[in-house]
């Protein structure tokens, strides 16, 4: 006689991939809880949260890393587990209806998780504004550097409403400021832009960091590094 009716495997692939971790981990815990094994069910469900919270940190910490790869790659291992612990079973297929409703609940949940991350993220910084610019200080910078840096921004052309965020990173006992620069997305290619930018870096080096080396970046708006400019040329003198 057939087992209950359980989810396959590639239904299991298909809620992951589209639905993140916890979509594929619920049809596992619910697979589980059809064969009464409920101890594994919730422990599913906590390797579904677990996973998640481990993504992402990963997407707030490792900036550069390709979008495609993490999916690819848990979409693989969960299909994997769900195909040796109940491929060699006589299945009786459940809906794809429930899959798509499960699939559905955890992009939401995902997307929920994502946006409520990067929100206490962007919150957990120190802020400072003058003007219409705000600097975000963080990684060993002060307030009284984010006011200089401000200020010196709010006297440029076309500054205003600008969001940027600075830090300060040490290597082999010298540091150096990184400074980013929120920017639409056509500003990235255009060299007139960067070619300020390094300007400006340079005079922050000099004007405001003492001769330190300034870095410049050019942020999305989700302050993510899109393009990295050279350290200042006078910094290093």
């Amino acid at each position: 006689m057939p087992d209950p009716s359980l989810f396959s495997s590639a239904q299991v692939a298909v809620a992951t991939f589209f639905g993140g971790p916890i979509g594929g981990t619920t049809l596992i815990a619910l697979n589980e809880a059809r064969l009464g094994a409920k101890r594994n069910a919730a422990l599913a469900i906590v390797l579904g949260v677990a996973l998640t919270a481990f993504l992402l940190w990963i997407a707030l910490t490792i900036a550069q890393l390709p979008s495609v790869i993490l999916p690819i790659a848990y979409t693989a291992g969960l299909q994997v587990f769900a195909k040796q612990r109940y491929g060699k079973r006589p299945l009786v297929h459940r809906s794809n209806w429930t899959v798509g409703g499960v699939t559905l609940g955890g992009l939401a949940l995902s997307v929920g998780a994502v946006l409520a991350a990067a929100a206490l993220w962007i919150a957990s910084f120190d802020k400072v504004s003058v003007g219409e610019v705000d600097v975000i200080y963080k990684a060993g910078t002060t307030a009284d550097e984010a006011r200089a840096v401000a200020g010196f921004v709010q006297t440029l052309q076309g500054a205003a409403g600008a969001t940027i965020v600075i830090e300060k990173r040490d290597a082999r006992g010298q540091h150096r400021y990184v400074v980013g620069v929120v920017m639409a997305d056509d500003a990235f290619d255009d060299n007139t832009v960067r070619l300020t930018l390094k300007s400006i870096g340079d005079a922050l080096s000099t004007g405001v960091f003492h001769g330190a080396p300034v870095e410049m970046q050019m942020l999305d708006a989700g302050l993510e590094g899109r393009v990295v400019l050279p350290v200042s040329p006078a910094a290093r003198q």
